[in-house]
């Protein structure tokens, strides 16, 4: 229900114990959310975003850009050279930048490359990710500069 107070847990399914947990209310009726934990595992952070509930035009898919990693510098991200994402930053430092709007692009074969933004390096480029159209994708920067063994930085995603 609108108003009500929904709380959402990730439980570690070893023990049962809470991993992270957040409380939310104001709900909008018919919207989908995402729930992400971001920040690393001993300062564990949640937000909870509202998703688009419309599906993408034929051929096409819709697409949120987003930053979870806190050891990383601001990015751009590139789906064939045409710079989707541009300056997006840490979500925990400004959660306003973190987070692209959704983008509606055409279904194909891609080569995806995150670049430092005030450099211009590629910090990696993930070739030949063909992506089928009727989507709705969140694709997010994770992982660690620091400790590539743990949790290397990359970029994961999510389908609605």
């Amino acid at each position: 229900e609108a108003g009500e107070l929904l709380k959402i847990e990730i439980k570690n399914p070893a023990d049962g114990s809470t991993v992270a947990s957040g409380t939310y209310a104001n709900w909008i009726p018919g919207a989908h959310y995402t729930f992400v934990m971001y920040n690393n595992y001993d300062v564990r952070q949640t937000t909870l975003l509202c998703d688009s509930a419309q599906m993408p035009a034929a051929g096409k898919f819709k697409l949120r850009l987003m930053h979870f990693s806190p050891e990383v510098p601001a990015i751009d991200v590139l789906f064939n050279n045409d710079t989707l994402a541009r300056n997006l930053v840490y979500y925990g430092t400004d959660s306003t930048q973190a987070v692209n709007p959704i983008l509606e692009i055409p279904a194909t074969t891609y080569t995806v490359k995150v670049l430092a933004h005030s450099t211009g390096a590629v910090l990696f480029s993930v070739p030949g990710m063909g992506i089928a159209d009727n989507r709705i994708l969140d694709m997010y920067a994770m992982g660690t500069m620091s400790n590539p063994s743990m949790s290397p930085f990359s970029l994961g995603g999510a389908a609605h």
